[in-house]
């Protein structure tokens, strides 16, 4: 999920838009 939200981004650059991604599981946190 993460390399199609990066690879999205990139194609996506200078047309204003956003990409973002969800990722589901649990995260880590202090």
């Amino acid at each position: 999920m993460e390399g199609l939200t990066l690879v999205l981004a990139r194609e996506l650059r200078g047309r204003d838009v956003t990409v973002n991604s969800v990722g589901p599981g649990p995260t880590a946190t202090d």
